[in-house]
């Protein structure tokens, strides 16, 4: 049973704890979340992060001749921020149709917290990720791109567990359910490529 007023005041820092090391009681607390309006201003925000953190970092690292001019930056920037905000929605919608074949009633609302939720841990990373390999070729070293690298991958996998866990928990269906629903998607864009590039 949750305790709705611990409910209430799950704010952003609480959300981001939970998702690190509570998953299960993540969950089960954004159960009691009504609509997508606090996973998506979360999201927006962590992506506004990153973005911010693409567009200026490099310009540290960076000698002026190798980089864009300003308007083209910008637009660049504002360009990947529209794309991943909408990415959300539509990702969601092709993973909300798998999940509707194995629960009828389920709400696209739960999967796109499921989804946008449990991406968090890789955008919160991926800065991270950015910088240790942004580093590791202006310093010409390895490790620190190997680490960047490293970072990266499991925070992948940490997302893609995190995917099923909530796909399975808000939609009551099994983990094996779960899996298909987040595996099968990248599964297809994956051989899609391949074949793309092999062709």
């Amino acid at each position: 049973m949750i305790d709705e007023n611990v409910t209430k005041n799950f704010g952003f820092f609480d959300k981001i704890r939970y998702l690190f090391f509570k998953p299960s009681l993540f969950f089960d607390k954004i159960k009691e979340e009504r609509g997508i309006k606090k996973a998506f201003i979360i999201y927006l925000t962590l992506t506004l992060l990153i973005i911010l953190l693409l567009y200026f970092v490099p310009r540290f690292f960076t000698p002026k001749s190798y980089r864009f001019s300003e308007s083209i930056s910008t637009g660049i920037a504002i360009t990947l921020y529209l794309i991943g905000i909408f990415w959300t929605f539509i990702y969601s919608f092709l993973i909300h149709i798998i999940v509707l074949i194995f629960n009828k009633s389920a709400k696209y609302e739960a999967t796109y917290k499921a989804y946008t939720y449990s991406n968090i841990p890789f955008m919160f990373f991926m800065g991270i990720t950015y910088l240790f390999t942004l580093l590791g070729n202006f310093f010409g070293i390895s490790i620190l791109f190997l680490i960047g690298i490293s970072i990266g991958f499991f925070s992948l996998v940490y997302s893609i567990f995190l995917g099923i866990w909530g796909l399975s928990n808000l939609h009551n269906i099994t983990k094996l359910k779960a899996s298909i629903v987040i595996l099968f998607p990248l599964i297809f864009f994956v051989l899609w490529y391949f074949s793309y590039i092999f062709r």
